[in-house]
Parts: structure tokens; C-alpha cells; sequence
């Protein structure tokens, strides 16, 4: 059950290196039709689920705005609000940068990539296998203990990366990107973005279990 839905986003990631080998040079003539395939079989994949659970007259049965639809309205809207309060708080960050430098905004994609690199590792992860505890447990006291395994694992792994990041972040930096244009000037101003960024981790973190533990409560 939770599986699938984890593993369906690699499915588009698989379609688009399997067409680059095939394509190579030619691939942005094919890249509409990549992404619309890499699509189609990531949604298959979590239809997998549904058709074990649903015979075929239930799946046929279709209903545009059914009853659990309608309730799942204003949830939606509020989830939409904050994506979009995401969406502009960085394109705030990138206009500040490039008002600052106009090498900023690729200082700051550099940096941010490699702090997105232990959020999804550690904090997706633990999230993710956090929730399926969080929905079973059938008390207060045991809720309670399912978050705190989650919080006191992705606290450590945080703590580790961010001892890891601050010493030798720069260290990634160069061995991923220092070459052609990228100077050791632009590696400083990358590693600086990087030293603010991995101070969020806690509160990256600590977004995603508070938000399994919503959905599982609720």
C-alpha cells in the first residue's frame, strides 16, 4: 500500500534516462512525449494498488465530484496556498540574489541542490516510513511514541549531515562542480549559500513528520 506510491516517482526518472541513452542529441525533439510517458506510467504504477482493491464495475463507476471529493476541497486549497507561498519565497530568493550578484541565483541553485540532497534521503525517508505508525496507533500514548522515533532518527541524521556539511561541504562542492566556468570564487559563494541553507534542515524536517502526523490523526 505505501510502497508503490514511494516507488512511482522513480518510474518517470527511469523513462527519461532510458530515452536520453537512446536519443541522445536528439532527445529535446522527443522531450514532450518522454514526459508524457514518464507520467502516464508513474500514474500507473499507483493504479496498481487501486485495481487489487476495486472490482471492475466500482472502477468503472465515475462521478466528477463525488461525496470524498467535495470534502477534500478547502484541504486542497489550503495545500495549494502553501505551495504557492513556497513557489514565490523562492522566486524572492532568486531575485535578491541576482540583486546582489548576478551570479547569485546560480550560486543558490548549486547550494540548494546539495541541501535537497539529505532532505530527501533522511527526511522524505523517515516521514515516509513514519506514517504507517502513526495511522496504526490506536492510542495518544502510542502516537506520541511513533512521532518520537521519527523526530529522535531524523534529529540525529540532521545533526550528522549538518556537522558533515559545515566542515566539508566545500569539499562536495568542488569534487561535483568545480571545473570550466565554476572558479574557486564561485565555490565560496556557493558553500556561504550552503552554510544558511543546511541550518533549515531541522525545520524541513520537522515539516514533514508534523505533516504525516496531521494526515495519519486525521
Amino acid at each position: 500500500r505505501y510502497f508503490l506510491p514511494a516507488v512511482a516517482p522513480a518510474c518517470f526518472n527511469v523513462t527519461m534516462i532510458v530515452m536520453v541513452s537512446i536519443f541522445q542529441e536528439r532527445v529535446i525533439d522527443y522531450l514532450p512525449l518522454v514526459v508524457v510517458v514518464g507520467f502516464f506510467l508513474q500514474w500507473f504504477v499507483t493504479q496498481l494498488g487501486i485495481f487489487q482493491e476495486l472490482s471492475w464495475d466500482k472502477l468503472c463507476r465515475f462521478s466528477l465530484f463525488p461525496r470524498h471529493v467535495r470534502a477534500l476541497f478547502f484541504p486542497f486549497l489550503a495545500s495549494t496556498a502553501s505551495f504557492v507561498a513556497v513557489q514565490l519565497n523562492s522566486a524572492l530568493d532568486v531575485g535578491f540574489a541576482y540583486f546582489i550578484d548576478p551570479s547569485g541565483p546560480g550560486y543558490l541553485w548549486y547550494a540548494s541542490r546539495l541541501y535537497q540532497l539529505p532532505l530527501a534521503l533522511f527526511g522524505v525517508a523517515i516521514s515516509v516510513a513514519a506514517f504507517p505508525p502513526l495511522v496504526r496507533s490506536r492510542d495518544q500514548e502510542g502516537f506520541r511514541q511513533a512521532f518520537q522515533q521519527g523526530a529522535k532518527l531524523g534529529t540525529m541524521c540532521m545533526i550528522l549531515v549538518t556537522i558533515v556539511t559545515l566542515f566539508f561541504g566545500d569539499l562536495a562542492i568542488s569534487f561535483l562542480f568545480e571545473r570550466g566556468n565554476f572558479t574557486p570564487t564561485s565555490l565560496n559563494h556557493t558553500f556561504t549559500c550552503l552554510q544558511n541553507y543546511i541550518v533549515a534542515l531541522f525545520f524541513a524536517l520537522y515539516t514533514f513528520l508534523y505533516s504525516a502526523a496531521f494526515y495519519a490523526f486525521n
